[in-house]
């Protein structure tokens, strides 16, 4: 898959409206839950379109158990790119760097957070695999 092809498929999932699911919805922090969750921060959130088609430095893909991971790097106008909430927390606790998308089944294509520290340690660990940067 290419940088372009994945960007359309992000930008159909958004125009469906299925890209930000509740769990990762900034608007939806008031909903607290019973685990632990990543939100998209309102910056990305509130510009999505824009930040899809302008915002994206980098995008690399990786496999792990349930397919394809696609770690997206947003250049530094969106520096805190999605945010950490603990279980039962109506607000976000720390600001992470990075934006995932994957594909499944039953939510299709959609987007939540992660660091780039986690994405690291899940290298070294073996569950992310096969990195190739999309151009």
């Amino acid at each position: 898959m290419t940088k372009n092809e994945l960007i359309e498929l992000l930008f159909e999932a958004y125009k469906n409206g299925s890209l930000v699911t509740p769990k990762h919805n900034p608007k939806e922090l008031s909903k607290v839950m019973p685990k632990f969750r990543t939100v998209i921060s309102d910056e990305v959130y509130d510009n999505l379109y824009h930040c899809l088609e302008t915002g994206i430095e980098k995008i690399y893909e990786y496999q792990n158990s349930k397919g394809a991971y696609y770690e997206i790097c947003l250049n530094s106008k969106y520096e805190f790119a999605s945010s950490g909430v603990h279980e039962y927390c109506p607000f976000p606790f720390e600001g992470y760097n990075r934006i995932i998308a994957v594909y499944g089944e039953k939510r299709k294509w959609h987007i939540f957070g992660e660091t780039s520290t986690k994405i690291e340690e899940k290298i070294k660990i073996g569950e992310l695999i096969n990195k190739v940067e999309l151009v």
